[in-house]
């Protein structure tokens, strides 16, 4: 706008009867703001293609990136709401074999949000035989899975092993003054077995423990039973392809 109302104003002053008659006298200082107006246009100009290059880039190294899962086939459903655990549980199970029933579907999982959505759920944990700490209290994300989560995501896993339920590996369920101590199975991730101070190896069948106010700080994450490569309800399904 600047280098565009410059030559405009600068021609205003000019007085027809003098243009006509061509009795013009150019200032000598007005080449040098010309010149600078017209250096800075170009130069914003090429910043701006720079910036929109790096835009480009970042966004096709993003679309080309693996996420650590297969996320190709798959549809999102969201499960009816239900109040109360058991419920949900209940709507689960019938929707999956409605599904499975389909020749079209060939693997059906659940979890409480996508793998690729920000994870809302965390939770500060002790890793085993370390004190009850401020310093020590290790924040996790925590993403509640189905048994074949990782089997259907195709996550790979570094060591340790998968969810089972042929070895009735629990659920997660909340502590309350009936139940003041729970325990469940866990699959972490590398980054957050190296938060925790351990290694791939050193992290399989670690206690991971998870202070609440309901227990007193007596709540037990039991087992770490895998570690994942990523930090990580979806249907798989075969000739069906949905938008």
């Amino acid at each position: 706008c600047i280098a565009g109302s410059y030559p405009a104003f600068y021609l205003s002053n000019f007085k027809p009867a003098q243009v006509l008659k061509g009795d013009l006298v150019q200032g000598r200082g007005s080449s040098h703001l010309r010149k600078a107006l017209v250096i800075t246009q170009f130069s914003m100009s090429i910043i701006l293609l720079i910036c929109t290059a790096i835009v480009v880039m970042q966004t096709q190294y993003a679309r080309k990136l693996d996420p650590g899962y297969n996320k190709a086939q798959n549809l999102i459903l969201a499960t009816p709401y239900a109040s109360g655990l058991q419920d949900m549980n209940t709507i689960y199970r019938a929707m999956r074999e409605e599904l499975l029933a389909h020749p079209g579907v060939l693997s059906v999982t659940r979890s409480n949000q996508a793998p690729a959505n920000t994870l809302l759920n965390s939770s500060g944990y002790y890793a085993e035989n370390v004190a009850q700490t401020e310093d020590n209290m290790v924040p996790l994300d925590i993403l509640n899975v189905g048994f074949n989560f990782i089997e259907h995501y195709e996550i790979p896993l570094l060591a340790g092993r998968n969810f089972s339920e042929e070895r009735s590996d629990p659920f997660r369920v909340f502590p309350d003054e009936t139940t003041p101590v729970t325990k469940t199975v866990a699959v972490i991730s590398r980054s957050a077995a190296s938060g925790l101070g351990y290694s791939v190896q050193e992290a399989i069948g670690k206690r991971l423990r998870a202070p609440t106010a309901t227990q007193n700080g007596n709540d037990f994450y039991k087992g770490v039973g895998a570690v994942v490569a990523p930090t990580f309800h979806r249907l798989r399904v075969g000739s069906l392809h949905a938008g």
